[in-house]
């Protein structure tokens, strides 16, 4: 008789998830609230998205093409999820 097996989701999983929604979210609103003609804010918000996707897809997610490790996986997180945060203080200050 076989088991199938059901991948498990921890809460500390669910919480890096929504960090990382929140700095996607962040990110898109600071680039579409930017002070530049329609036609190029959407570009440009598109534009840092995939930067940021990109970026977080082939350096520090499970399935990376060249994960980080040690001391430069920490240092990438950290400027990653600051970049994120700094999005969010620059809208709520109005900058």
């Amino acid at each position: 008789m076989s088991q199938s097996h059901t991948p498990t989701v921890g809460w500390r999983e669910v919480g890096y998830f929504l960090a990382e929604m929140a700095v996607f979210g962040s990110i898109a609103w600071w680039g579409l609230s930017r002070d530049m003609g329609a036609w190029l804010r959407l570009p440009f918000t598109c534009a840092l998205l995939a930067l940021f996707a990109a970026s977080w897809g082939l350096l520090v997610s499970p399935k990376a093409k060249w994960p980080l490790a040690g001391l430069a996986a920490v240092g990438f997180r950290l400027l990653w999820f600051g970049l994120g945060l700094a999005a969010l203080v620059a809208l709520v200050l109005g900058r």
